[in-house]
Formats: structure tokens, sequence, C-alpha cells
């Protein structure tokens, strides 16, 4: 407990607040509708914005630059340590990968309706 940051936390309950309000304001007007209906895209703008202006001032860590370019190809399981890592990480993948297309698919399924 002695490595959390009070800015983190309250970031976090900002966003946690306005993604359950900004989905029952929807009705109040159309400026919020539009959020609402994008709401985790505007969190995420939002959040994005905040840390960009503030993230110095309260202590919040913003990653550096980011190298350009594209790695090198290797291949990644050259070990039998990696084999096994492989091996363990599969199902939570699997997992992963299931309820991010569940995800994807309840969306389309709404913006169908």
């Amino acid at each position: 407990l002695g490595d959390l940051r009070p800015a983190t936390i309250a970031v976090s309950i900002c966003a946690i607040a306005y993604l359950s309000v900004i989905k029952k304001l929807k009705t109040a007007h159309w400026t919020l509708r539009i959020l609402g209906d994008f709401k985790e895209l505007s969190a995420l703008t939002f959040s994005a914005i905040a840390a960009s202006r503030f993230a110095s001032e309260f202590g919040v860590a913003v990653v550096g630059d980011v190298p350009a370019g594209l790695p090198e190809l290797t291949w990644p399981l050259n070990t039998k340590e990696d084999m096994a890592l492989a091996k363990e990480m599969l199902p939570g993948a699997i997992m992963v990968a299931l309820v991010t297309f569940l995800s994807s698919f309840a969306g389309a399924k709404k913006f169908a309706m």
C-alpha cells in the first residue's frame, strides 16, 4: 500500500464515476448522448489530456519516448523455458481473445440495432 499515489487513485475514481454517470445522463442533452455513446473513448481522451497537462505536477509517470520503426524479426521460443512459459500462458491468452471477441461482437450488435 506504500506505492499508492493519490493522483492515480483520483484519476481512477473520476473515470469510474464518469462511466457510471454518463450512461444515465444521455437523455439530458444531445452532447451528453454523444459522450454516452462513446463513453470509453471520451474517458480515454479526457484522461490522456489530463495526463499530458498535469502529470508532472502530481507525480504521475507518463511513458517516455517510443522507439520508431519496426522491431527485428526473431523467433520468440528459443529455449525449453520459453516453450513452457508459452504453454502456461496459452489458456489465459485464449480467454483474453475470447472476451475481446465477445466484447467487440456485443458492440457491433448494439450499433446494428
